[in-house]
């Protein structure tokens, strides 16, 4: 049961919460209404009017007295029952500091100081996006608004939140999350229990990128969790530690790590084509075709949704090796026939292979499997109508009218064998 002491706090808890959400706190606007509440449309009528037991009336009566008595409140009191049956409750202004010092609660405005001042260093910040959320957070603040990514009542998070926004930009390579959250925030857990989701909503929010999954939103930042390998299977020779080696020797492809791709040099690539591969079911099967020679030549490269940042430091030095070289090997994309899909792939023609080529992801593959396409709701289909609204996906006009005349995706699994080129 609820003691008068707890009663207590929770009235003035109440009171002063809506004296923070009063226009007087939030733009200064003076005005003579006290903050209020009436019994019968507050959170303690059920307690107040509860016939199985009249405690909770008492006990609630007796919290009002003990803070009638302190005069941090008024009490307006039903006709002929004074003392017996409240009908409003008031908070004293005048005594506004005392009931905020005996509620142990701090005023929202200086909460929100607190953050301002805990937000500062990112003013300077080296990354325009995270410049913009500083911007949004102050503007917030100024509206007396709690900013995307914060909480004013748990400072300590805040702090953190800057902590990891401001060591952004040191990552060089990439780093393991936990270990990352260790030389950060001196704590091998904090950032993934606590600080994570934060540094997240902000980055989707102000990044300017879009991905699908947390996962590649934080690999995209430098922080992963655990190395990846680079899958890569084909005749792709290399030169590392003034050694020659032919990848095309290793049946069934290869993963380079990291600290491989670093120093190695592209220095030849004997396949008639090459093709990435988003999903790692199709990579295996692709593989496996052109080393029974199903198909022609191949080099195979799984990207795994979007390119984690060690591919793309071999995705780049394979599209330099492409630039210096006389003949045109092309390169193609094969991904679901869906959002991530096809911005996959503009993100692989804009940033590696401006001749990309999309490798059965067409209208005609999307029509002969659209019976075993997934449904989608208004929220994926608004994000297919935007990306028919941007010129940048024009050559996808046509696979995308159906994918939203049909409210069905292709996932890339669904093509067999016997549909490869």
């Amino acid at each position: 049961m609820t003691t008068v002491q707890e009663y207590q706090s929770k009235i003035l808890s109440f009171l002063l919460s809506k004296h923070d959400r009063s226009l007087t706190v939030r733009k200064g606007v003076k005005s003579n209404t006290r903050p209020q509440f009436t019994i019968a449309r507050s959170p303690f009528y059920d307690d107040y009017n509860d016939e199985m037991d009249y405690r909770k009336k008492e006990f609630f009566n007796e919290a009002l007295f003990n803070l009638l008595a302190e005069d941090l409140i008024k009490v307006q009191w039903t006709k002929f029952r004074e003392g017996e049956e409240a009908q409003k409750v008031y908070l004293n202004l005048d005594r506004l500091d005392e009931a905020f010092r005996m509620s142990r609660l701090t005023p929202k405005k200086e909460k929100l100081e607190v953050l301002r001042n805990q937000i500062a260093p990112l003013s300077s910040h080296s990354w325009e996006w995270v410049r913009n959320w500083f911007a949004h957070a102050v503007k917030h603040i100024d509206q007396f608004r709690i900013p995307v990514g914060c909480d004013i009542d748990d400072p300590e998070v805040n702090e953190d939140l800057v902590k990891i926004l401001l060591a952004l930009p040191e990552i060089n390579d990439y780093l393991p999350k936990r270990i990352f959250s260790q030389q950060v925030l001196l704590d091998s857990k904090r950032f993934e229990q606590i600080v994570e989701k934060r540094v997240l909503s902000v980055y989707k929010k102000f990044g300017g990128v879009f991905y699908d999954t947390d996962e590649e939103y934080l690999d995209s930042l430098g922080i992963v969790e655990h190395a990846k390998l680079s899958m890569i299977a084909g005749a792709l020779q290399i030169e590392i530690d003034d050694s020659l080696v032919d990848l095309g020797h290793f049946a069934g492809g290869i993963g380079i790590t990291n600290e491989s791709i670093k120093f190695l040099k592209v220095v030849g690539i004997e396949t008639k084509r090459i093709i990435c591969v988003e999903n790692l079911t199709s990579y295996y099967m692709l593989v496996k075709a052109v080393e029974q020679r199903e198909l022609e030549s191949t080099l195979v490269i799984y990207t795994g949704g979007f390119p984690h940042r060690s591919l793309q430091k071999l995705l780049g030095k394979i599209s330099d090796y492409l630039l210096e070289i006389p003949e045109e090997i092309p390169v193609y994309h094969w991904g679901d026939l869906d959002f991530g899909g096809v911005r996959i792939f503009n993100f692989m023609k804009n940033t590696f292979f401006p001749r990309l080529r999309p490798y059965l992801m067409d209208v005609k593959i999307y029509e002969s499997l659209l019976e075993s396409g997934i449904s989608f709701g208004k929220e994926y289909e608004k994000k297919l109508i935007d990306l028919l609204e941007s010129p940048e996906y024009a050559e996808w006009y046509d696979l995308l009218q159906l994918m939203v005349k049909n409210g069905k995706k292709v996932e890339q699994e669904s093509i067999g064998l016997w549909q490869l080129i």
